[in-house]
């Protein structure tokens, strides 16, 4: 993200490239942490020469002023290099308490993540300023999309990681599907795939990737199906009519769903997806 953090004061080592490693902070003895992503960035031979450390907060939770620095320290030893904690929040409170330090980690020395919550981070909800930015909006569907009006943010940050190069847009894409989880997917389904010979990171992924699209809905529930086809809809450019989008919505049958959604991907009106009676 090295645009993203030259736009945030985040000053990093030269590197070529980044990439998403291993999140696993498990401990030698049976204890594991796992942060929520974990960004290496790599110079042009191929080393670590820093990492981002991400956990997205939605609460405050002072339990994670023991454990952020556990996760630090454990990817700090494992890959021995400089490592950064990113905490991204979309409220504005959290981030306050975020930013406090640990007093009880190495005194005197202060123990602070960076922290970037809503006043840090705009709202990016609109495609064409995604693709202008793309990290800044992955960045904006971090802090913006788990709220309830944060659909709009989170589609139009796929939009613009689907206007990168590979394989770094399967790594946003990736990294999306790490720390939004089930709030990315459906956008994801829809929006982009993964450039060929990306191998994934998040856990739902691992199990999708390569499957098709076909069994990845089916595994889902059926609002995130009526949403994959509004959201495809769009993203090819398609006016429905407000007949069309109840009908989606109404539609409670995953296979039905699918063979839309299959229509819509090649469609150039609505009526190639639902030709009249």
């Amino acid at each position: 993200m090295p645009e993203l953090a030259r736009e945030l004061g985040i000053v990093l080592p030269a590197y070529a490239k980044a990439k998403l490693v291993d999140p696993d902070a498990s401990q030698v003895t049976p204890l594991e942490r796992r942060a929520d992503a974990v960004v290496a960035l790599e110079d042009a031979n191929g080393d670590v020469v820093a990492l981002l450390v991400i956990e997205v907060q939605l609460a405050v939770d002072d339990e994670k002023q023991f454990t952020w620095p556990l996760y630090l320290a454990s990817v700090h030893a494992r890959h021995r290099c400089r490592a950064l904690l990113v905490v991204v929040t979309p409220f504005e409170a959290v981030a306050e308490w975020a930013a406090r330090a640990s007093a009880t980690f190495q005194p005197p020395s202060a123990f602070r993540p960076i922290v970037l919550g809503p006043a840090e981070i705009p709202r990016i909800d609109d495609a064409e300023a995604a693709i202008a930015s793309p990290e800044l909006a992955l960045l904006s569907a971090f802090v913006h999309g788990p709220k309830p009006d944060g659909d709009p943010v989170v589609r139009a940050a796929f939009q613009g990681v689907r206007s990168l190069e590979s394989p770094l847009a399967g790594m946003y894409a990736d990294l999306a599907l790490v720390v939004l989880g089930e709030v990315a997917r459906p956008f994801m389904e829809a929006v982009m795939a993964y450039p060929p010979g990306y191998q994934p990171m998040s856990d739902w992924a691992k199990k999708h990737y390569g499957e098709g699209l076909e069994k990845g809905l089916a595994q889902g529930s059926i609002g995130a199906a009526r949403r994959a086809v509004l959201i495809a809809a769009e993203a090819r450019g398609l006016e429905l009519s407000a007949t069309a989008r109840a009908r989606v919505e109404a539609c409670a049958d995953v296979a039905t769903l699918e063979e839309w959604l299959r229509r819509v991907a090649s469609a150039t009106s609505e009526s190639d997806v639902w030709p009249a009676d």
